[in-house]
């Protein structure tokens, strides 16, 4: 697992989960913290300061642009 150029700078890693991957559960998926929630992971108060790193984090991972997760689902037998 390797987080994308935006969790390398939040998470400080290169390699293993990010950070900022949050769990939403009234869409039963994850979504980037830094789009969704970029106060908690700037620590700035300051709306156009964020809303800048949320346009910035959504260009950065290419929301939704598709999908780049190498995961095969196989249906399950009956």
């Amino acid at each position: 697992c390797e987080p994308c150029p935006v969790g390398i700078v939040v998470s400080r890693r290169r390699r293993g989960a990010c950070k900022a991957l949050t769990w939403d559960p009234d869409q039963r998926h994850y979504r980037c913290g830094v789009m969704t929630e970029p106060w908690r992971f700037t620590r700035l108060r300051w709306r156009w300061v964020n809303a800048a790193v949320s346009r910035f984090a959504a260009r950065m991972i290419a929301a939704g642009k598709g999908c780049d997760s190498t995961v095969e689902v196989e249906r399950a037998s009956d």
